[in-house]
């Protein structure tokens, strides 16, 4: 059966002398293997669309479930993101966390909007590494439904955003005001949220998908930012990724 599906090779595989098998996050039938017979050759036609990191239209032959390759339009190249150590790192590690939550049928291709905006972001220096990271660990537990709590305090319903204080338990996924904080037993200490990381939190995950980086925090803001986003997603999904530790590496940043 032929299909049509639009996605991004988030990963690259040489096959034999000639061929390819690239993993694509396609908007559509989540994360699929693809046989890219000849794209090794430079005269193959749909070589820059099973180059990494290209998202192209794709024209597939499907049978039992395996996927061969038959046309590639590009639409965009992220490519240049290799050229650049740390570049290359964060983005391989926003394709894994993407993959790791991405399931076929995606509505309207949420999540590999996200991992394009990011990626776009990424490639045109807009905002330090450190922000374009943070802001996609949030938004992407958002969208799996894994979003912290940012209305009212699941403790006693006052408004988060009027509260003086706000703490967030980053293994329940829960941010209280000071007094349900204080009664909440936890084996790990909260997060004390100022209030420009909770303004933070709250807009990444409710914004717009293409406004989602559209605002400003202070480098210490950030900082504590960047240690929640990053904590909160690999509490809720129960996983680290490998490639976050090459990351780390780049950025020479302790794991812990």
């Amino acid at each position: 059966m032929q299909v049509q599906t639009t996605g991004i090779v988030i990963r690259v595989k040489p096959y034999g002398e000639r061929d390819k098998l690239i993993t694509v996050l396609t908007a559509d039938r989540g994360v699929i293997t693809v046989s890219a017979k000849g794209a090794l050759k430079l005269t193959a036609s749909f070589s820059r669309c099973t180059q990494l990191y290209a998202y192209s239209n794709l024209t597939l032959y499907e049978k039992n479930g395996f996927y061969t390759l038959l046309e590639g339009g590009l639409i965009a190249s992220f490519f240049s993101l290799s050229e650049n150590l740390d570049c290359f790192a964060l983005a391989a590690y926003l394709c894994e966390a993407s993959a790791a939550v991405v399931v076929p049928n995606d509505g309207e291709g949420e999540i590999l909007n996200l991992l394009l905006n990011a990626l776009y972001a990424l490639k045109s220096n807009l905002f330090a590494v450190e922000f374009i990271k943070a802001v996609f660990e949030l938004r992407l537990a958002a969208l799996s439904g894994l979003e912290p709590t940012i209305g009212d305090c699941p403790g006693c319903g006052r408004p988060l955003s009027e509260a003086g204080e706000r703490y967030f338990f980053l293994t329940e996924g829960l941010i209280l005001c000071s007094d349900c904080a204080a009664a909440q037993p936890a084996e790990t200490p909260p997060y004390r949220l100022s209030g420009a990381v909770y303004a933070a939190i709250a807009y990444i995950c409710t914004a717009k998908p293409k406004a989602i980086f559209s605002f400003r925090i202070s480098d210490d803001a950030l900082r504590d930012l960047s240690v929640i986003a990053e904590k909160h997603l690999q509490n809720q999904l129960e996983r680290t990724f490998p490639t976050l530790e090459f990351y780390k590496t780049t950025r020479q940043i302790p794991s812990e």
